[in-house]
């Protein structure tokens, strides 16, 4: 899906998200890169997010380009 190497810019939706949560989901996502050769940049920008995560109330999910909450 994406070239070796690259690095994928990951961007949380933070409404409503407890910030330790997502603390949590970046320590794990940056576990990846020891096996995956990929690098992740956690950004402040949605709109410039390759991977963008949305903690809604009902439906937590991760979601690759468009809105589904």
């Amino acid at each position: 899906m994406w070239e070796p190497g690259r690095i994928l810019k990951v961007g949380f939706n933070i409404v409503g998200a407890p910030i330790d949560i997502i603390y949590v989901v970046q320590r794990y996502a940056v576990e990846w890169e020891r096996f995956a050769n990929i690098k992740f940049e956690f950004v402040q920008n949605m709109a410039t997010a390759d991977i963008r995560i949305d903690f809604c109330q009902t439906d937590p999910i991760l979601i690759l380009g468009a809105k589904r909450c």
